[in-house]
């Protein structure tokens, strides 16, 4: 299931859609009234100076009467053509925005199989263990969060850790949440290439060599998050704090939906 939510800038659909109308109308009533004016004029000018219609040149200018008043009518239906040619050309260029920027939500399968739970599998265990260092990285404007933190796992040889932290802000993101109740799991895959926001928290594990990470974010309307993925891009800067634990440790099993 994919569904789209158009976003420009922060301005909903309907606000854009009025703003756009609104300079169509300004531009047409300019033009009508100028149109307007001058055929008004000379249709009432023609008006008052009709006689009755007694002779061939009354007749004639009664005609003439007529022809004014026919143009007004077909210069009130050109400055309408001229109106909805603007409607059409300011909504053309309302949905091009829109098509390179826009919010999509789009659900897909996750983990896990649908299968009982195993008398065998603890319903909770415990996993003693300390941490070796500490380490804190620090991402610049522009930057996939997500690549530079994989980028340092590689560079540092971390095979464990816990993500202990993160503070900053995005450009845009791309994370993703479950959307169902029952195994197997359904996740909606959420990503906005235009929408700023502020990094509130991130927490997680690196389990050999692998990232897994939660990220809480907000803008002025919301608070929201999920399952960190590429095109998530730094703003003003990010901070991520992390824990290192032994390499031998065994945590290979702690994020396996399927060990149940």
């Amino acid at each position: 299931m994919t569904s789209v939510v158009p976003r420009v800038s922060g301005f909903p659909p309907r606000a854009l859609a009025n703003q756009a109308r609104n300079c169509a109308e300004k531009i047409c009533v300019s033009v009508g009234r100028r149109v307007g004016a001058w055929h008004g004029s000379a249709a009432s000018s023609a008006v008052a100076h009709t006689p009755k219609p007694q002779t061939r040149q009354n007749l004639r200018v009664l005609n003439d009467t007529g022809w004014q008043a026919e143009r007004v009518v077909a210069d009130s239906i050109m400055v309408r053509g001229m109106y909805d040619r603007c409607m059409t050309k300011l909504v053309f260029a309302m949905f091009a925005t829109l098509a390179a920027a826009q919010q999509t939500r789009v659900e897909t399968g996750g983990s896990g199989q649908a299968k009982p739970n195993s008398d065998t599998v603890p319903d909770v265990y415990s996993i003693p263990t300390q941490f070796e260092k500490v380490m804190i990285w620090r991402f610049k404007y522009d930057t996939d969060l997500l690549g530079g933190m994989e980028k340092m796992v590689k560079e540092n040889h971390i095979v464990n850790a816990v993500i202990l932290s993160c503070a900053g802000s995005v450009r845009n993101y791309q994370v993703h949440q479950v959307s169902n109740r029952t195994l197997p799991a359904k996740i909606m895959i959420e990503k906005d290439p235009a929408a700023p926001a502020d990094i509130i928290s991130m927490n997680g594990y690196i389990t050999g060599g692998k990232i897994h990470a939660h990220m809480t974010m907000a803008t002025p309307e919301k608070a929201f998050g999920g399952h960190l993925h590429p095109d998530t891009t730094v703003f003003t800067f990010a901070i991520v704090t992390i824990g290192v634990l032994p390499d031998n440790l065994d945590l290979s099993r702690l994020d396996q939906t399927n060990y149940r």
